[in-house]
């Protein structure tokens, strides 16, 4: 009992302006961002010719690519529901106007010079793209065509099911409320564990593709959202925060996470334990911005991890065409691929993202037609 005393237990403040500065982040979300990338990198090294047979087995067995996107997209959903409900506490409204502005600045520059640096490779034969895989990439589709993409845009399908998130879900809370939206996002949850398991049963026919379908990924997305509009209430009841500050509860729930990851195997045989990976997944976001303090959750704030979160973004672009699994080249042979995409990512992050958003910063105030209007509140 006395060693729960010692994790630190935080008031988090959820802020609608998290990019002016490091006193308005979320504790141990950027630690969060840089495991995730960190599990990406992991596999993608693994996935080379040549790498070292423990990654290749390692990544085989815990496909932990996948986890680290699946984590980025619970990451997603408790950060924008948790901005749109902050900036109906403090405007008394939600504007999707302001919500679009801020998300086109803050995703489209990084993403559109990418895509035109992969464009230019393409023309120059560096790089080889095959039929739509441009059109696709630039329009957010490509989750749609992952199964026959080329390896430099692939990865993109996770940000098409990011932007069809951000095309559905803040309307959506805008219409039905808070309240309203609970029971909507678990019934996205539980309608998405059992098109798994019906899978699984072989009662319904799915490919490989499913895997990449905004209804094979909605849980981890509805999962952030619903941490985000239920953490207030569940930190009331004594039995959550004493859970949240058991000692061994991060270790429970990260042997849970990993258990229900990989336990049946990858996507077809983790149908039936999905689910069991979200939850653990919500719940160590929530005790490690809890408890920020906590041993375990220490390294997660940690200055250098954290800049690899803050990142994180950029990094995920631009890992893609460094560390192609056919390893063909030389620059796309460890270690110097992890260098060069890492190089890379702070050009993009420091040229092109960080400037981006302060621009937003300038423009916004300026924009009268960004401000909340009349019918724009959402339901209680």
């Amino acid at each position: 009992m006395h060693r729960a005393a010692r994790c630190e237990i935080v008031r988090v403040p959820v802020p609608t302006e998290p990019t002016r500065g490091a006193s308005a982040r979320i504790p141990s979300l950027d630690g969060f961002r840089a495991l995730s990338i960190a599990l990406v990198l992991l596999y993608h090294v693994g996935s080379q010719v040549g790498a070292p047979s423990v990654l290749r087995r390692f990544g085989d067995v815990t496909h932990a690519g996948g986890l680290g996107v699946r984590i980025f997209f619970a990451i997603s959903g408790f950060l924008i529901t948790s901005l749109l409900l902050a900036e109906h506490e403090s405007r008394g409204a939600i504007s999707l106007r302001r919500f679009y502005f801020r998300r086109t600045l803050r995703i489209l520059p990084p993403y559109y010079v990418y895509l035109a640096c992969v464009m230019v490779a393409a023309s120059a034969g560096v790089v080889t793209l095959r039929p739509g895989d441009a059109l696709h990439a630039w329009t957010f589709t490509t989750n749609f065509n992952a199964l026959t993409a080329a390896w430099p845009v692939v990865h993109s399908w996770s940000l098409s099911i990011e932007e069809q998130f951000y095309l559905l879900w803040p309307g959506l809370l805008v219409l039905a409320g808070p309240r309203r939206a609970r029971p909507l996002l678990v019934a996205v949850m539980l309608a998405a564990a059992a098109w798994r398991t019906g899978a699984y049963a072989r009662v319904l026919t799915i490919g490989e593709e499913a895997a990449y379908a905004f209804r094979g990924v909605a849980d981890w997305l509805a999962g952030g959202a619903l941490l985000a509009l239920s953490r207030r209430t569940l930190q009331q009841h004594r039995w959550y925060r004493t859970m949240l500050a058991h000692p061994v509860f991060p270790v429970v729930a990260a042997a849970a996470l990993i258990g229900a990851w990989t336990g049946l195997g990858y996507w077809r045989r983790a149908d039936l334990l999905m689910s069991g990976a979200v939850v653990s997944t919500v719940l160590l976001l929530d005790w490690a911005m809890t408890h920020p303090g906590h041993l375990l959750a220490r390294p997660l704030n940690w200055e250098p991890v954290a800049w690899i979160g803050r990142l994180s973004y950029s990094l995920y672009l631009w890992q893609q065409p460094f560390l192609d699994e056919s390893a063909g080249s030389w620059w796309e042979r460890t270690p110097q691929n992890l260098l060069l995409a890492l190089g890379a990512a702070m050009v993009s992050y420091y040229v092109v993202e960080r400037p981006a958003l302060a621009w937003r910063a300038r423009l916004e105030p300026r924009l009268a037609w960004l401000r909340p209007v009349r019918g724009a509140e959402p339901r209680r």
